[in-house]
């Protein structure tokens, strides 16, 4: 009897390791991140797709252009509320374009096709871009999708990584729309430096992919990428109450040497190279706070060299002189 119990139980024992494993492939599923994983989530990008060149952090110029802060994700709730202007994928792993069309219809939006196939004006009002990347689209195949766009009456824009791909896409781009080719097309960089910029020659430029430690990305983008209209000129000075002539006539004197002091502060802030110590104080204290026990010795030599040469140069005199003369003409504008 023993025998027979004994047989049985091993019997079951590969019937019970069979059952085993096909419940767990029957409950495997599909993978939960279609697209990259990362630290902060799953992403459509690599995660080293924009990051800058090793070495020295990178220092951008200044820029006078007028700028609004875009942003985009696979996950379109972490998106923050009210954001001027979003951008979304209209196919591929993520289609995000048409939910962030209901999810903020105040915003503006920016569409992103993964492959150069058609986007036609009935989906996109008025320009759509190419995303360039491993397991998007190619470079080589940029200029034939850019001059089909031209020809269906909307602006293509070109979205790629700034040190690895849309140099050679920009290249095949003006190759084939020949002189001239820069004002047809719209340039989008994604340059991960971690602070807030727009790159030389571009339209837009991605600065990180994990704003606020989210799985969200931010660009700096031009008030032309996304089709905003510049504003009118202002109205001629002391048009809204009656004033005699020659008090108009001061408040322009005013207005004028004020704006004389804030351009010549100003000047004198970039002619001393302030934007850049600015910019490597942001830097290195950012890389402090985030890893502290990385190579602390040099990168606080390096914080104190750059905060001590923006003392010696008077960056911040000069930085309190700009806001003072811009104070002075608002309030000047105010009261004429």
């Amino acid at each position: 009897m023993r025998r027979r119990f004994l047989l049985a139980i091993l019997a079951c024992l590969p019937l019970a390791a069979c059952g085993g494993s096909a419940t767990q492939a029957v409950h495997a599923g599909p993978a939960a991140c279609p697209g990259y994983q990362t630290a902060y989530g799953c992403q459509a990008h690599s995660p080293t797709f924009g990051l800058p060149p090793t070495g020295p952090p990178k220092l951008t110029a200044p820029s006078s252009v007028p700028t609004v802060a875009m942003y985009d994700s696979v996950t379109v709730s972490v998106i923050p509320h009210g954001a001027p202007a979003v951008a979304g994928y209209t196919s591929g792993l993520f289609p995000t374009y048409r939910p962030l069309l209901s999810a903020f219809p105040a915003a503006y939006h920016v569409a992103i096709t993964p492959q150069a196939i058609p986007v036609y004006p009935s989906l996109v009002p008025r320009m759509v871009c190419l995303d360039v990347e491993p397991k998007d689209a190619t470079p080589a195949e940029a200029p034939a999708w850019v001059r089909g766009e031209i020809r269906l009456g909307l602006k293509p824009c070109i979205y790629s990584s700034l040190k690895n791909g849309m140099a050679e896409t920009a290249r095949l781009v003006a190759n084939m729309l020949g002189a001239g080719w820069r004002s047809k097309v719209f340039l989008w960089d994604a340059d991960w430096t971690g602070t807030p910029h727009l790159d030389a020659g571009f339209d837009a430029t991605q600065w990180t992919n994990h704003f606020a430690g989210l799985n969200l990305d931010a660009s700096t983008v031009t008030r032309g990428f996304l089709g905003i209209k510049p504003p009118p000129p202002p109205l001629p000075l002391c048009i809204h109450h009656r004033m005699s002539r020659s008090a108009c006539t001061a408040a322009k004197a005013k207005i004028a040497r004020a704006r004389r002091a804030e351009s010549s502060s100003n000047g004198a802030y970039l002619a001393r190279d302030c934007q850049l110590f600015s910019q490597r104080i942001s830097w290195f204290s950012g890389r402090l706070k985030a890893h502290p026990k990385t190579r602390t010795a040099s990168r606080r030599r390096a914080l104190s060299a750059s905060r001590t040469a923006y003392r010696q140069r008077s960056c911040a005199v000069y930085k309190q002189r700009a806001g003072y003369f811009l104070a002075v003409i608002g309030r000047i504008e105010a009261a004429s």
